[in-house]
């Protein structure tokens, strides 16, 4: 039940409550002319804030009428998207969670996106877990009250949900996060960036923080943390990855390894994102035509981490350039096609970069899906063609190479 037509099934069943929500009456019909008029322009103010200027990012927008509302109209069903499709990547992760109920904590959780996503997702996921208590935190009262109602909206027969919430400002701390019971889960959705903007040492302290957070997960937890695919905000969070992966944390997705990751290393250009192609439901698909915004993809980047055990072992960086090998990695980037009419990927595994290519057309290439491949698809290589030179490392297709998508997100 990870599939992409399964996720959008379960956000289906949610819109009613958003647009009910949004106009405070029963009425959850589609929109009218005059309301799409409405809310794509608030919906085009916020865009601006948060993806361009950025002047709204941490400055309580969701204590605005009209901010708040295009956000639940528009930002809420696609935060749901990238939350699902980004806990689908390894649905393992979630495999060996112990307590019943499950316990979730929610730091930074607005109306609550993330929080509906992983109840619907869990749902699926581990059928005995019939109960699942959420806290959530956040500096906004007004969203959280929304989020509450949210996750309390026409729960599954047989599924129970409880939400406790807490007006928490992040920066100061979650002390104002009591009690003592250690969670399954910590989500932070589309909270860090916002988080100690234009501090010098803001990465360390977004580490600090969930470091503290991170003493109340349990010994299986499962820390998830995602941001917007901005070149900022992905950087920043990698950077939050190398840190708390020194500091005792291994990457579960979408992560082959452990080490430095080799998107920071590779210059300040590069960053690492998924996308996922999506044709968006209503009302985000009018608000996105009336706002002239494009939506024809959900893009996240997101790291899932758990504590590191003993016994853990970080794997060896393998050694490169052998002929005939297999390689396992990560698509990281788009289709690029270079001067000498070849097509390259950039793939990850999990230690460096490489490029791996083909020439256009391909009749070999073609068959063994290589034009198909997508980003963060994970994959296996088998002969490929040596083609980098000195330290560089790249391959090419050539004739014995074989290609096998191991996953991709929203297909599994």
């Amino acid at each position: 039940m990870t599939t992409i037509s399964a996720i959008e099934h379960d956000l289906s069943l949610r819109i009613p409550a958003l647009v009910s929500l949004w106009r405070g009456t029963k009425n959850s019909g589609g929109l009218t002319s005059k309301e799409l008029k409405t809310a794509g322009s608030a919906l085009l103010s916020l865009q601006r804030g948060l993806t361009g200027s950025r002047q709204l990012a941490g400055a309580g927008y969701m204590d605005d009428n009209a901010l708040l509302g295009a956000y639940l109209l528009y930002y809420w069903p696609v935060s749901y998207m990238q939350t699902a499709l980004a806990a689908s990547s390894n649905p393992q992760a979630f495999f060996s969670l112990q307590h019943r109920p499950l316990r979730i904590l929610d730091l930074g959780a607005g109306p609550g996106p993330a929080s509906c996503a992983l109840s619907d997702l869990l749902r699926h996921m581990i059928p005995d877990a019939a109960e699942t208590e959420f806290t959530l935190a956040d500096s906004s009262g007004k969203a959280l009250a929304l989020a509450a109602k949210l996750l309390q909206y026409k729960a599954a027969e047989g599924y129970s949900v409880k939400v406790y919430t807490h007006t928490v400002n992040l920066e100061r701390g979650i002390e104002g996060v009591p009690g003592t019971d250690t969670f399954d889960i910590i989500v932070v959705s589309h909270a860090l960036n916002e988080l100690w903007q234009g501090d010098s040492d803001r990465i360390a302290k977004r580490c600090a923080l969930l470091e503290k957070a991170a003493a109340r997960l349990s010994p299986e937890g499962v820390l998830f943390l995602s941001e917007p695919a901005l070149l900022e905000t992905s950087r920043s969070l990698l950077a939050v990855r190398d840190m708390i992966v020194s500091r005792g944390f291994t990457v579960l997705s979408p992560c082959l390894a452990d080490g430095q990751c080799p998107a920071l290393a590779a210059g300040p250009n590069h960053t690492c994102h998924a996308e996922v192609q999506w044709r968006p439901a209503e009302p985000v698909a009018s608000l996105a035509k009336e706002a002239g915004l494009d939506r024809e993809s959900v893009k996240m980047s997101f790291i899932i981490a758990g504590k590191r055990t003993p016994d853990t072992e970080t794997a060896a960086e393998p050694e490169k350039n052998r002929a005939g090998e297999t390689v396992i990695a990560r698509v990281v980037s788009d289709a690029m096609l270079n001067k000498s009419g070849r097509i390259r990927f950039l793939l990850c595994d999990g230690h460096t970069r490489f490029a791996f290519s083909a020439k256009n057309g391909d009749p070999a290439a073609v068959p063994e899906g290589f034009f198909a491949l997508r980003r963060y698809d994970l994959i296996e290589l088998t002969s490929p063609e040596i083609r980098g030179n000195g330290g560089n490392t790249a391959y090419g297709f050539g004739k014995d190479t074989k290609l096998h998508v191991v996953s991709r997100i929203g297909s599994n």
